[in-house]
């Protein structure tokens, strides 16, 4: 059973003040996060880029401020997530920056022990400016064993244009300065994943990255 509960947030805190607001309000909703100190590193992360994401879009937005949205997972025994979002707004069309932990710790016969996200939906209302989405996640199986999966696009409404060849560069280039040498593999597991096989062609996306997934121990 999934329940939520929303309020509205006059701004976003900074640092581990931000985390730990998350903390204490799922706390005061019951979530219960998972045990497993990977799990525990990844949510911390998640939450450190949900708070630089949501500085950033409210930055650009002049004053236009994000609500948050928390959600539990059979009432927060398994976990839950936390979502800032706006719509209809001058700046946004839709977005919403979203941090999710589910977990069976107390469900041993279950091979998934834990899945950790961050998850971003940015569509600007200028037709210009391109939507982007983002995916962070680390999934812990049982066994201890898991993977980091990275994915991200970048999607202009109008797709011919110097404005829109521009950001696509510079979008690419962001992503090689990040992926280092597991762009190329990436770049080639991100075509595959938005290929649509039976129409043999991509989904309307311009630009596409996805990363392979990393283990534990490629990510130290």
């Amino acid at each position: 059973m999934t329940c939520y509960l929303s309020r509205a947030g006059p701004g976003v805190a900074s640092g581990a003040a931000w985390r730990s607001a998350i903390d204490d309000e799922w706390y005061a909703a019951g979530v219960q996060l998972a045990q497993s100190a990977i799990a525990a590193s990844a949510y911390q992360l998640v939450t450190a880029l949900q708070r630089r994401m949501v500085e950033a879009q409210e930055g650009l937005a002049g004053g236009e401020r994000f609500s948050a949205t928390t959600w539990l997972r059979d009432d927060g025994r398994h976990g839950g997530g936390n979502r800032w979002g706006i719509a209809d707004s001058a700046t946004f069309d839709r977005a919403s920056v979203n941090v999710s932990q589910v977990h069976y710790d107390d469900e041993p016969a279950k091979r998934l022990a834990s899945a950790t996200a961050l998850s971003t939906i940015i569509h600007p209302r200028h037709p210009h400016a391109p939507s982007v989405h983002v995916h962070v996640s680390w999934t812990e199986m049982r066994d201890a064993r898991g993977y980091w999966r990275i994915m991200a696009d970048l999607n202009p409404s109008i797709a011919d244009g110097a404005f829109a060849a521009a950001s696509a560069e510079r979008f690419r280039a962001a992503l090689r300065a990040a992926a280092g040498a597991t762009y190329d593999h990436a770049a080639r597991q991100g075509d595959r994943y938005f290929t649509i096989p039976a129409l043999d062609r991509h989904r309307d996306l311009r630009n596409r990255f996805g990363s392979a997934p990393l283990s534990h121990a490629d990510r130290r």
